[in-house]
């Protein structure tokens, strides 16, 4: 008999399934590595994190006063952007790149990005 299972692994509706079994393990991808960067978005519209498809997860800490205002697109803009206010971070799991503004100023913004 065979020791192996199907288990339903995330969205069922559409029958993904894996085979696990104590000798196979669910595989985990490890991140291979990191970097850091600052950047320094103003009132005009800038790329804060470039897209990245090997990206595992990116954090965002807002060092400086000046708030900044997030978004997928270089569209994005004070009054429809995600605040990231002075002294607050954002950890997000994307590929995407992320645009920035601010409404007056510069921010002070240090990424740590975490790729496979």
């Amino acid at each position: 008999m065979s020791s192996r299972q199907d288990y339903p692994i995330g969205d069922t509706e559409y029958g993904q399934m894996v085979q696990i079994s104590q000798s196979e393990p669910l595989p985990q991808a490890a991140a291979s590595g990191f970097t850091v960067a600052q950047k320094s978005p103003t009132t005009t519209v800038s790329v804060v994190v470039p897209a990245n498809s090997s990206r595992k997860r990116v954090v965002l800490v807002n060092h400086g006063i000046v708030d900044l205002y997030l978004g997928p697109t270089s569209g994005v803009a004070t009054t429809s952007g995600f605040k990231l206010a002075g002294g607050a971070s954002l950890t997000m799991e994307s590929l995407g790149a992320v645009f920035g503004i601010t409404s007056s100023g510069t921010a002070t913004i240090h990424v740590l990005e975490e790729s496979y």
